[in-house]
């Protein structure tokens, strides 16, 4: 049974009722499902429109899922986890009132100010975060629908911080996510398992990255998610490259298609860098990669995404280190990047570690 079904359950009853008002909460919720998701603001005033309509009406539940998808509009379109995290927290204090006892959404709530945390600043808050997934989990179960959401989270947090187990966790987030035959779920699924693959099982990701990116930009187009869909054809070129029954000049062909249309997408513009880096770095061409670096860096200048700028400037270092370059300057950006972050000490230590 869906967690979600008790709203079906409400719209049966307010179309029994013929309340005209009640039924008006699924055009707000609608409409906002359907604002493009490269229009965060558009996106987040419609739910912030229901929002309000639900609080005239005195339907605290409803007023509670137009918040959720504020949060995830917040966290994952406008990509401000300050922000986010905010509304989340406030929302985890409400619900632990008396009349949300039985109200579905609670978990997934929950799991919103967790992926806050998470790309705010996961190896600073790891502790408190592998605390709250383990808590969450216990109260998902495995058989939730939630449970995919909890996949997600756990995947992505593993993945920023760089875990080996990020492979394994985006492969159970996958088949989780194809056993409900949930496409929304299966293209972030595989978006993890590009990157992770790549990261962690190079001849893993020779053998599949051409299968999962193919895979990846039919359910990205399917669902309208443009940014993914970019991302794929950009893996999609990777596995050119690994292909040697493949000519460089496709390959290039698809990573300058992939690249062209990022252009339009709105800012932040940074799901694309890390398989653009992989394509340099798989012809074996650095100084393109040092300069794929700096692109995503100047991507994210201005929003609130401290922990990603320390990731990129590390991974600059790292191949300012390979070509034999001076590092001084880089190192005086991370360390002020870090300063501002709760991990301050492990970016300290990995700044150390150039110098062993």
């Amino acid at each position: 049974m869906s967690n979600w079904n008790w709203l079906q359950e409400f719209n049966d009853t307010a179309w029994e009722n013929r309340d005209i008002a009640r039924l008006q909460l699924f055009d707000h919720l609608f409409h906002g499902e359907s604002v493009s998701h490269e229009l965060p603001d558009e996106k987040f005033d419609a739910f912030e429109q229901g929002r309000v309509h639900a609080a005239h009406l005195g339907e605290k539940w409803w007023e509670m899922v137009f918040e959720f998808w504020k949060i995830q509009t917040l966290l994952y379109k406008k990509q401000d986890p300050t922000a986010a995290l905010k509304l989340a927290a406030k929302c985890v204090v409400e619900t632990r009132k008396p009349l949300y006892d039985n109200f579905p959404q609670k978990s997934v709530i929950h799991l919103d100010m967790v992926a806050c945390y998470i790309r705010l600043d996961p190896m600073g808050y790891k502790p408190q975060i592998e605390a709250a997934l383990d808590e969450v989990e216990k109260e998902c179960g495995p058989d939730s629908e939630d449970h995919r959401y909890f996949s997600q989270v756990k995947a992505r947090f593993l993945w920023t911080i760089d875990s080996p187990e990020a492979v394994d966790a985006a492969w159970d987030y996958l088949r989780m996510a194809e056993e409900d035959d949930s496409d929304h779920h299966v293209v972030f699924a595989l978006t993890y398992l590009c990157g992770t693959l790549y990261d962690y099982e190079k001849e893993a990701a020779k053998a599949l990255l051409g299968e999962l990116s193919q895979y990846g930009i039919a359910v990205a187009k399917s669902e309208k998610r443009e940014r993914l869909e970019i991302n794929f054809w950009m893996w999609s070129a990777v596995a050119r490259l690994f292909d040697e029954d493949q000519s460089s000049g496709e390959a290039h062909k698809l990573y300058e298609y992939a690249w062209r249309h990022n252009a339009r997408l709105a800012k932040p513009r940074n799901a694309i860098f890390g398989a653009a880096k992989a394509f340099h770095e798989v012809k074996g061409d650095f100084e393109n990669a040092l300069r794929i670096c700096q692109h995503a860096i100047r991507s994210i200048h201005g929003h609130d995404l401290d922990f990603e700028a320390a990731s990129w400037r590390w991974k600059k270092l790292e191949m300012l280190q390979q070509l034999g370059r001076d590092t001084s300057r880089e190192e005086k950006r991370l360390r002020k990047v870090a300063s501002r972050l709760k991990s301050k000490g492990y970016w300290e230590a990995k700044i150390e570690s150039l110098a062993k």
